[in-house]
Formats: C-alpha cells, sequence, structure tokens
C-alpha cells in the first residue's frame, strides 16, 4: 500500500491498521494538515471517503495514536 504525502505512524491490532500522514506541506502559519484512518486487517481495503483530516498547529505536537475498546485516534 502506498500512502500519499509523508508518513507518521501507524498502530495496529487484531482488527485494524490505523495510519497517520501528512497531506502536504505546512501552511504559511506553520499548520500542517494530517490525514487519519482505519483499515480492516481482513481485507486490506483503503475507504477514500474514509479519510479523516485534521490540523497539527505550529508548536503543538501529535503525542498519541491508538486503539482502545473505546474506538481510534489521534491525541
Amino acid at each position: 500500500m502506498a500512502l500519499p504525502g509523508e508518513f507518521v505512524t501507524m498502530v495496529t491490532n487484531v482488527e485494524w491498521v490505523f495510519f497517520v500522514h501528512r497531506a502536504g506541506s505546512a501552511t504559511i502559519d506553520g499548520q500542517l494538515s494530517c490525514v487519519f484512518s482505519c483499515i480492516p486487517t481482513k481485507d486490506h481495503e483503503l475507504d477514500s471517503q474514509n479519510l479523516q483530516y485534521f490540523p497539527v498547529p505550529k508548536g503543538y505536537t501529535l503525542k498519541w495514536t491508538g486503539i482502545t475498546d473505546q474506538g481510534v485516534g489521534p491525541r
């Protein structure tokens, strides 16, 4: 599988692969545009409708990504 943009991190469990990558370069004010998604391990198919975009403002750090019983996501 190839991801567009720079790879940031990936976490897996028995059912899911959760990944984050950059969706382009930083904005003029230093904000990064990142994308995350989950892929089921049973079929490894990425649904482009399932991509979730989120900004990382200048001076902030993505500190955690993971899969819990309450779901998945970046923090």
